[in-house]
């Protein structure tokens, strides 16, 4: 069995309202602590999940490999003829 409940109110009355810590460095400092810091490389990038049979993925991986670059690369190559192909600008 687990211990007594704590009342929210209770405990931000006990704290007197400031913050632990480590939840005061998330505010100041933006980052959360225990988290891997965002390579310069996604900063401003947004994650898009994809799902490929298995046969397709390996023949991307297969094709990156040939042309000396990665599977980011090709889906950006990708997107952009997309983009072309409806009259958007290629920013991928």
């Amino acid at each position: 069995m687990s211990g007594p409940k704590t009342d929210l109110k209770d405990a931000l009355q006990r704290s007197g309202g400031k913050l632990p810590a480590s939840e005061r460095e998330v505010q100041e400092n933006g980052a959360s602590p225990g988290l891997r810091q965002q390579s310069a490389s996604r900063m401003g990038k947004k994650p898009v999940t994809v799902y490929y049979e298995k046969a397709a993925h390996l023949q991307l991986k297969v094709l990156a490999a040939e042309l000396e670059t990665t599977i980011q690369g090709l889906h950006e190559e990708a997107l952009n003829g997309l983009f072309e192909k409806h009259g958007k600008p290629p920013i991928a």
